[in-house]
C-alpha cells in the first residue's frame, strides 16, 4: 500500500474509533445510571451527574486532541463562568461536538436538548438522570427554563434549534432562549464556536472520511441583557444579528470575521435579578 494510502487509512480508523468511544461510553454511561444505582438503591443526585458527564467529555475532547484527526482550543475564560448564579449560554451549532466542548468546561450547567436525543440510549439515560431539558414542546421548555433559573442554575441553549445548515454561517433563531431572557431578567452570555472542516456538520455522515484536520475554536462572546421595553423578538433578533456579524461561512467551514479583534467579551456579572413587572409576560 502507498504511505500516503496507508496514513489515509490509519487516519479514517482513528475516526472511526474516536466515534465508537463516544457513542459507546454514552451507552455504557446511560446504563450505568439507569440501571445501576436503582439495583443498589443509590440514585446520584443531578449535580453528581453533570459533574461525571463534565469529566467523561473532558476525557473526551482530550483523546480527540490526542487522535491526529482533531485539534479543538477552549478560550480558557469559558471556565470562569462556573462561579455562582443564573446564567443563559447561548451559542451557535456548527457540529455534534458543541454541547460536549462546552459542558467538559462547565459541567454544572443544564443542557436544551433535542428531544430525539434524550430518547437517544447512548446519551438518554444520563441527560435523564442529570434533569437536562428536552425543546420538544416550548411550553414545556420555559416551564423548566425557568425554575432552573430561579434556583440560581445556568442552562446551555443553541438559538438555531438544531445545527447550522451549510452554506450559512448561522441558521434563524429560535425564541426560547429570549423569552426565558425577558421573563426572568436573566443575562445571556454568548459563545462562538469556529468549525474548520465539515465533518460532524449537519447532514454530513458520521461515516464519511474527514478530509483535513477538523478544528475547533471556541471563544466566549459579549454578554446581553434584554433592555427596558425590549421584547423577547427583537432580543432574539439582536443576538442573531451579532451572532452574523462575527461568523462567515467559507468553503472550509466558519469562522470569526475578525480574528484579532474577536468577540470582545463584556463584563461578566452573575447577579440575580428578581422578574419585575415589565418581565411578567414577554411578549414576542
Amino acid at each position: 500500500m502507498h504511505p500516503s494510502s496507508l496514513h489515509k487509512a490509519k487516519n479514517y480508523l482513528s475516526q472511526l474509533l474516536s466515534l465508537a468511544i463516544f457513542f459507546g461510553g454514552g451507552l455504557i454511561f446511560s446504563l450505568h445510571y439507569l440501571i445501576g444505582p436503582r439495583m443498589l438503591g443509590q440514585v446520584p443526585d443531578h449535580l453528581t451527574i453533570r459533574k461525571r458527564f463534565g469529566n467523561l467529555f473532558r476525557f473526551y475532547v482530550n483523546h480527540l486532541n490526542h487522535s491526529g484527526n482533531f485539534q479543538i482550543e477552549i478560550d480558557p475564560q469559558i471556565a470562569q463562568l462556573r462561579s455562582p448564579g443564573p446564567l443563559i449560554l447561548a451559542a451557535n451549532h456548527p457540529s455534534i461536538l458543541d454541547a460536549v466542548m462546552i459542558v467538559a468546561q462547565l459541567p454544572e450547567v443544564a443542557c436544551i436538548m433535542r428531544g430525539s436525543l434524550i430518547r437517544n440510549p447512548c446519551m438518554g439515560g444520563g441527560a435523564l438522570m442529570a434533569r437536562y431539558v428536552t425543546n420538544d414542546s416550548g411550553v414545556e421548555l420555559i416551564r423548566q427554563g425557568k425554575e432552573k433559573l430561579r434556583r440560581g442554575e445556568k442552562l446551555l441553549i443553541f438559538p438555531e434549534g438544531t445545527r447550522t445548515r451549510f452554506p450559512v454561517a448561522v441558521n434563524p433563531f429560535k425564541k426560547g432562549f429570549a423569552l426565558l431572557a425577558a421573563s426572568t431578567g436573566t443575562a445571556v452570555q454568548t459563545i462562538l464556536i469556529e468549525h474548520e472542516g465539515h465533518y460532524l456538520g449537519k447532514e454530513v455522515s458520521l461515516f464519511q472520511r474527514a478530509q483535513t484536520l477538523v478544528k475547533f475554536r471556541v471563544h466566549l462572546g459579549a454578554l446581553f441583557q434584554v433592555e427596558p421595553g425590549e421584547t423577547a423578538r427583537a432580543f432574539s433578533d439582536r443576538l442573531e444579528a451579532y451572532f452574523s456579524q462575527n461568523l462567515q461561512h467559507t468553503k472550509t467551514g466558519i469562522y470569526l470575521v475578525a480574528k484579532n479583534q474577536a468577540v470582545q467579551a463584556s463584563p461578566i456579572s452573575h447577579a440575580s435579578r428578581e422578574p419585575d413587572s415589565r418581565h411578567s409576560s414577554p411578549q414576542l
